[in-house]
């Protein structure tokens, strides 16, 4: 039962009070709503995050023409039945169960920090005045630095995201792209963090045993060690993944958006494999198909959890994905950065110079992860918890000697464990592609 008593206000309108005091105005609380919505938000905003209790806040909102309202309930958050019975029955109030649901309503229409207005109504949340309140507006100052890094991404491609979907679609004959099916029940991601190097027993043992999804940035080094991936994923649209993915010797599979940059697809050896990226584009061209689906979340290792689960993956093994420096490096050695950047060393501007003050255009950050301290920048402590917040509806594992152990948080596996799981026949080989005819 609640502890907000539902009351009739001096002008006959409902309104609430907590052990005998109003919370609310006693006279006209949604006259009091208005006046603090009109104190509180930014002229030409349309969303908000309120954490206000009752209605009136998020009614004032909807009335003011706001299209995204999301409504924390703090008992709802706390596994309860709601404080307030609701009243808003405006559709852009969404009535959140969690932060990760909150958090998903945002990316998945593109709102990060500068577009939201967060609206706390303190009668209300001083009723639970306590660490978890605390801690609650820090998961959602997180969230907003989430969603925030991912619409800063999409802002700084969006336009060269568009071109290059543009031209995709003029000069492709033919799109092949992936429908969701069951190929595999464990997947290995593997990135190009320095600590890559100390996992090739590992990854060597899972090669007959799982899915091997590389991002480009670890391709090259994979190939250098005699290892070939099964896939490629990649959804920068730039650049980096042309660097990356140039002059590879040996037939590539890339998993990719249709944003991907047009001179990719052109290059020697590599075939591509599409998916919907979630943007307008890429919702016309799939309509009404069964294709493998991944919004962007800021991060390339994000769509790659989500990809291998609509491939069948019950369990996911994250390599070199440190988040972290490690022997004062963001790469694996003998990666791309390093050749990259080699040319522009000198006998007075060595290497580790180099990339050091590359690190240093970033804000260092230090976290702590299990019992360990590690060096980081504040972009890759984002996206370690968003990862370590989200629930990808797989069990997610570690190798038993990962640089950074992730808080602990997910369960390990060793090379004599990897051994003992079944050889499968590599059931990639025999997924099902669909061509999609411009």
């Amino acid at each position: 039962m609640s502890r907000f008593i539902r009351t009739v206000g001096r002008k006959g309108q409902p309104t609430y009070t907590l052990d005998g005091k109003f919370i609310y105005s006693a006279y006209d609380p949604f006259r009091e709503a208005d006046s603090f919505v009109k104190q509180n938000v930014k002229p030409n905003h349309s969303a908000a995050v309120t954490i206000c209790g009752a209605d009136f806040i998020n009614n004032a909102l909807a009335e003011r023409g706001y299209t995204t309202i999301i409504s924390f309930d703090l008992a709802v958050l706390s596994g309860g039945e709601p404080d307030f019975e609701p009243f808003a029955k405006n559709a852009a109030v969404r009535r959140v169960q969690s932060i990760q649901q909150a958090q998903n309503i945002l990316l998945e229409n593109g709102i990060s920090a500068a577009d939201i207005d967060i609206l706390i109504w303190t009668p209300y949340i001083s009723a639970y005045e306590n660490a978890d309140t605390a801690k609650l507006l820090g998961q959602i100052k997180d969230m907003c630095l989430t969603v925030t890094a991912s619409k800063t991404a999409a802002d700084t491609f969006g336009e060269l995201e568009e071109r290059n979907a543009g031209r995709n679609i003029r000069t492709l004959g033919n799109i092949t792209y992936m429908p969701p099916q069951n190929v595999c029940d464990t997947a290995v991601i593997v990135a190009s963090g320095a600590s890559l190097s100390d996992y090739l027993e590992l990854l060597r043992t899972l090669q007959s045993k799982a899915l091997i999804l590389a991002l480009p940035s670890s391709v090259k080094y994979l190939h250098s060690v005699g290892i070939e991936p099964d896939y490629v994923i990649a959804v920068d649209p730039g650049y980096a993944t042309l660097y990356h993915l140039c002059g590879l010797k040996s037939e590539t599979a890339l998993i990719c958006p249709l944003s991907i940059n047009p001179a990719i697809l052109r290059l020697p050896n590599i075939t591509p494999i599409f998916f919907s990226y979630e943007n307008e584009t890429d919702r016309k061209v799939f309509a009404g198909t069964d294709v493998i689906r991944s919004c962007s979340e800021g991060s390339v290792v994000f769509n790659a959890v989500r990809i291998v689960r609509q491939l069948g993956a019950k369990n996911v093994i994250l390599m070199g994905q440190d988040f972290s420096f490690c022997n004062h490096r963001s790469h694996v050695p003998g990666g791309y950065f390093e050749t990259e950047y080699f040319g522009q060393t000198g006998y007075y501007d060595s290497l580790d110079k180099t990339l050091l003050e590359l690190r240093c255009r970033k804000e260092p950050t230090v976290i702590k992860t299990g019992d360990r301290m590690l060096d980081s920048d504040v972009s890759l402590k984002i996206y370690m918890d968003h990862l370590l917040r989200t629930d990808f509806g797989v069990r997610i594992l570690l190798p038993d000697n990962a640089f950074n152990p992730l808080d602990n948080r997910y369960e390990t596996i060793s090379v004599s464990e990897a051994a003992q799981l079944c050889d499968v026949e590599k059931a990639i080989h025999n997924a099902q592609f669909i061509i999609h005819n411009n």
